[in-house]
């Protein structure tokens, strides 16, 4: 895949997610969106740093590419102090 192909597809991406997070759901939505979660993963940014810095220290032999650890921390960096249920997505595993 070439590099304009590439960029394509990841801005593609970034609007489709940047769509996907800014959707507001009807009530009746909102209300099954609202109810607790025990979705067993994402709780927070705090526990997305922790998760990170276990990767990184597990990964002795640099089988996780350096750019790919980057960018997984940039996203901790920018993610939500607790986990959301407006947003259909991450947290509604269940």
């Amino acid at each position: 895949m070439g590099n304009a192909a590439a960029r394509s597809l990841a801005e593609e991406a970034v609007q489709q997610l940047t769509r996907l997070h800014s959707w507001v759901p009807e009530s009746d939505i909102e209300q099954v969106l609202r109810k607790p979660l025990d979705h067993g993963g994402f709780t927070g940014q705090t526990a997305l740093h922790a998760e990170m810095e276990d990767l990184a220290a597990l990964d002795r032999h640099v089988t996780v590419p350096r750019p790919l650890l980057d960018g997984l921390a940039a996203i901790a960096k920018r993610a939500p102090l607790y986990a959301q249920t407006a947003v259909p997505v991450h947290a509604d595993c269940h």
